[in-house]
């Protein structure tokens, strides 16, 4: 991935979760506001009903004082008999839904001590009222407090919850994923500097042994069937290394030499190039180019060598005589290319892999044509650098067929 794509989805990433913390955040302040307000409301509702009833006999006013967010004080100045006061506020509690323990506290009016208090775990039963004649003949004031009050509201928001942890985890995993992206870009960054670096070096020796190999041949005699093979070694080598010096170049993002070039006329140099080759193997190589436009914007160099590879392989993946075929045609805005051949195929189950950088396809455990791996996943390198587009089709003992896209000028 470029630098700059890099940084614009980490920049688009970050944004979007951001955004996305931002929205959980007031919703779930919200959420949690709402929720406070609703406890809040129906205990208020609970403890006055408890009031009323009792302020029947007493005619005292009726006030629920919320000193703290899970502490409420209600001062009656009455009479208050204390298992009724139990019955009463876990009745109404129940008709709330308020599904938590509480503390009830009676405290003496006069002195403000504490003169009955009682333990109630959450239920959600309507107890029936007892006619327990138990409590106090002084005047009395009750208090009811939650323990768990924060428990029981993060209970009720347990789907809002439940959704901001999910989110925080979405967020860990970005980063996470951001660092290790940036992780294997240096890496990569690395790795393609060292095999630039590395073939910029080869490159010195392989013209050495051409300057060499040209001195040499001016002598001939019958030294040179062994120059011959120096030389077509040391260009079959040079081509290696051009083409990985030209993958890096295209990984890194150079900038490509772009101008209008007749697509044909590139398809000849290239099949000129291989009639040699292929005569020799009693071989044929045929061209259709029946597009009626071929000009394309791209880079010459890169372009020639992507089509000598689709040629390349074609041959050498040919068992007997080579039978390959250029073919083009063109159709609304795009010209399509086609190099086919009659040769091994590829088995289905491996066609998806052979774009893939390394990978080659092998008959039992050994591979039958030399090479690296490199060669389609160059190619589709140049035409993606393109705008272009690849396919491939091919069955196994009847030939593959590769259908390469260009934009036309």
């Amino acid at each position: 991935m470029k630098h700059r794509h890099l940084r614009s989805v980490i920049i688009f990433g970050s944004v979007v979760l951001l955004a996305l913390m931002l929205v959980q955040g007031f919703w779930l302040n919200r959420v949690v506001n709402i929720t406070e307000r609703q406890f809040s409301h129906d205990v208020n509702l609970s403890l006055n009903a408890v009031a009323v009833d009792l302020a029947i006999e007493s005619g005292t006013p009726i006030e629920v004082n919320e000193l703290k967010s899970n502490f409420y004080f209600v001062p009656m100045h009455a009479r208050i008999n204390h298992s009724q006061l139990d019955d009463m506020i876990q009745r109404e509690f129940a008709k709330r839904g308020l599904d938590l323990p509480y503390e009830i506290g009676v405290y003496a009016a006069d002195r403000d001590t504490l003169v009955y208090g009682n333990y109630v775990r959450a239920t959600l039963k309507k107890p029936e009222l007892i006619a327990d004649q138990s409590g106090s003949e002084e005047l009395s004031n009750f208090a009811v407090y939650f323990p768990s009050r924060v428990s029981y509201l993060a209970g009720e928001m347990k789907i809002w919850l439940f959704s901001t942890v999910t989110l925080l985890l979405m967020v860990g995993f970005f980063a996470f994923a951001i660092v290790s992206l940036l992780k294997e870009k240096r890496y990569a960054d690395m790795k393609n500097d060292f095999i630039s670096n590395m073939t910029h070096e080869l490159k010195t020796p392989v013209t050495n042994i051409k300057i060499a190999h040209e001195i040499l041949s001016q002598s001939g005699g019958e030294k040179k069937p062994y120059l011959d093979i120096i030389d077509k070694a040391n260009r079959n080598l040079e081509e290696k290394i051009d083409q990985v010096l030209m993958a890096a170049s295209i990984e890194q993002g150079a900038q490509l030499k772009m101008e209008k070039l007749d697509l044909h006329e590139i398809l000849k140099e290239c099949a000129e190039n291989f009639q040699v080759r292929i005569a020799k193997r009693q071989g044929e190589l045929k061209l259709e180019l029946e597009a009626d436009h071929s000009e394309v914007y791209g880079d010459r160099a890169l372009l020639i060598r992507a089509f000598e590879n689709l040629i390349d392989n074609a041959e050498k993946y040919s068992i007997d005589q080579p039978k390959i075929s250029l073919k083009s045609r063109s159709d609304k805005g795009q010209i399509e290319l086609k190099v086919s051949d009659t040769g091994m195929g590829i088995p289905t189950a491996l066609q998806d892999k052979v774009f893939d950088r390394f990978f080659r396809v092998s008959q039992g455990d050994r591979h039958n044509v030399k090479g690296f791996g490199l060669g389609l996943n160059f190619v589709r390198s140049v035409f993606k650098s393109h705008n272009g587009g690849i396919s491939l089709m091919s069955e196994l003992e009847q030939g593959t067929e590769v259908r390469v896209t260009l934009p036309l000028a």
